[in-house]
């Protein structure tokens, strides 16, 4: 969970160096979600595997297939939020 919540915050964190420096933007936002990654990718299974237990045997498949569903959701929701944002024409900054 820590890796999850330092990914986030570090990805929301990072600066414009300038063109020159040698950890600029790019490199910085990339380790970021490096670590978001590497965090996400360990609590994802972990999660299905506590609503499969925590589940009634008769709806366990239900269960893990809402799980697995929301990452889904959730990439649908991003780019509509990404999208409505940009159509209240708000600053990139913000945006971003």
């Amino acid at each position: 969970c820590f890796l999850i919540v330092f990914g986030a915050v570090a990805s929301g964190c990072v600066a414009w160096t300038g063109e020159d420096s040698a950890f600029g933007l790019v490199p910085q936002l990339a380790l970021c979600r490096f670590l978001l990654g590497i965090g996400v990718g360990g609590e994802y299974p972990l999660a299905a595997t506590i609503a499969a237990e925590g589940a009634p045997p008769g709806q366990r498949g239900r269960f893990i297939a809402a799980v697995f569903s929301m990452q889904g959701w959730g990439m649908l929701l991003s780019c509509l939020m990404v999208l409505l944002l940009l159509w209240l024409d708000l600053p990139f900054e913000f945006v971003w």
